[in-house]
C-alpha cells in the first residue's frame, strides 16, 4: 500500500508543477516535461542517497593503511556509535563493502570521492 501512495505522491508533486505552469499545452509537450521532471526527481533521489552513503563510511578513510593496503575494521567499528555497529559489522563483510575499499585504498576519483571531498568541511 505504501508504494501506491508514494506514486500517489509524486504524481500529485508533478500535477501541482504543471498547474503552476498555467496555460494550455499539447499531449507531447506534457509528456516530454513529464520525462525532464521524472529525470531531474532520479537525479535528486541518486545525490541525496549517495549523500547518505558518504555520511555513513566518511570515516572509513581515517582507518585505511594506504602502504600495506589494508583497512583497520576493528578502529572503525570502535568508532562508531555503540547502537550501530551491528549494523557495520554487516556491511563490512559484504562483497560490495570489499570492492567499495578496493576502490579507496586505489584511490579511485569517482562519484563516491568527489562527494566526499566536497561535503568534507561541512561534516568537519
Amino acid at each position: 500500500m505504501a508504494g501506491g501512495n508514494e506514486r500517489r505522491g509524486l504524481q500529485l508533486h508533478y500535477d501541482l508543477e504543471i498547474s503552476q505552469q498555467g496555460g494550455s499545452t499539447a499531449v507531447n509537450e506534457l509528456r516530454a516535461q513529464r520525462r525532464l521532471w521524472q529525470q531531474r526527481l532520479n537525479w535528486e533521489i541518486q545525490n541525496i542517497s549517495l549523500e547518505l552513503i558518504v555520511n555513513i563510511f566518511r570515516g572509513v578513510a581515517d582507518h585505511l593503511n594506504y602502504e600495506h593496503r589494508v583497512f583497520n575494521s576493528q578502529e572503525f567499528l570502535k568508532s562508531r556509535e555503540p547502537l550501530d555497529q551491528p549494523f557495520y559489522k554487516e556491511v563490512l563483510e559484504s562483497h560490495i563493502f570489499h570492492i567499495f575499499l578496493k576502490d579507496r585504498l586505489n584511490r579511485k576519483m569517482d562519484a563516491y570521492t568527489r562527494m566526499e571531498q566536497s561535503t568534507r568541511s561541512e561534516a568537519e
